[in-house]
């Protein structure tokens, strides 16, 4: 592999050296070409040195990350959060599949977070930017989006149009209301982390469900929901009571 060329971009000077030992210590495949310690000169030395790699803290001196990746919206690179961040702003960047580091910097995790990044540079893989931003602007709205990354393809999936997850192991299965499916590489508990305030429940160990697509709660035979698409997942018995409150509440059940 060619050498992969990164920027820091830390208001710490402490911080910036810390990471720039890291990478110089574990990582020889990648260099340094250049450093920022605020929004206008991380835009600036993005621009001038496009690099593949941005190691980025979320809280800057004259602003945040977050004008930094508007500014550069359309550029190809890929980006790791070393941040001290709060935690809603976490849910967001994981959503999109951009990955982040919590300071203290703890070395395996950023061993992890700089092997992942440099594979998926390897292989070309596009980077999430542009989604991320999309979600940061519409946090709470309906039409939030979630990057589902297969073998093969990177596909940027509206929330509102997943019916349904079924996992097999650490695989699990996105059912769309195209009638599209889509496999990942992520257990349902990871999924069901992301998704659980967006509308979707856990009704069993392998299902997670999106409960605006549920058509019907059948009683007979046992208790089970009938989602819009046709499918049919039974819901055991220590479930069954709170799908029964959810749509009482909800007037959505008769």
């Amino acid at each position: 592999m060619d050498m992969i060329s990164a920027v820091i971009i830390d208001d710490e000077t402490a911080s910036r050296e810390l990471l720039s030992m890291m990478l110089m210590n574990s990582f020889p495949q990648v260099s340094v070409v250049g450093t920022g310690s605020n929004v206008s000169s991380a835009i600036d030395i993005i621009k001038l040195k496009k690099p593949n790699l941005i190691l980025m803290d979320i809280n800057l001196g004259d602003g945040d990350a977050f004008q930094v990746l508007q500014e550069l919206k359309g550029e190809d690179f890929r980006v790791i959060f070393v941040t001290a961040y709060n935690e809603f702003a976490m849910q967001a960047i994981k959503f999109c599949a951009i990955d982040y580091i919590l300071k203290p910097v703890d070395e395996e995790e950023f061993k992890r977070g700089m092997e992942k990044a440099i594979k998926e540079i390897g292989e070309n893989q596009s980077p999430q930017v542009n989604a991320f931003l999309e979600n940061m602007r519409t946090l709470q709205g309906k039409d939030k989006k979630v990057v589902l990354k297969t073998s093969d393809s990177i596909f940027i999936v509206s929330i509102n149009t997943i019916i349904r997850c079924a996992s097999d192991y650490s695989y699990t299965t996105f059912y769309l209301t195209s009638g599209e499916t889509i496999v990942v590489s992520k257990t349902l508990k990871d999924i069901e982390d992301l998704l659980g305030n967006y509308g979707f429940i856990r009704v069993q160990q392998s299902h997670l469900v999106n409960l605006q697509y549920v058509a019907q709660f059948s009683k007979r035979e046992g208790s089970m929901l009938i989602m819009s698409d046709g499918s049919k997942i039974p819901v055991p018995q220590r479930r069954r009571q709170f799908i029964v409150d959810y749509f009482g509440k909800h007037n959505k059940l008769k």
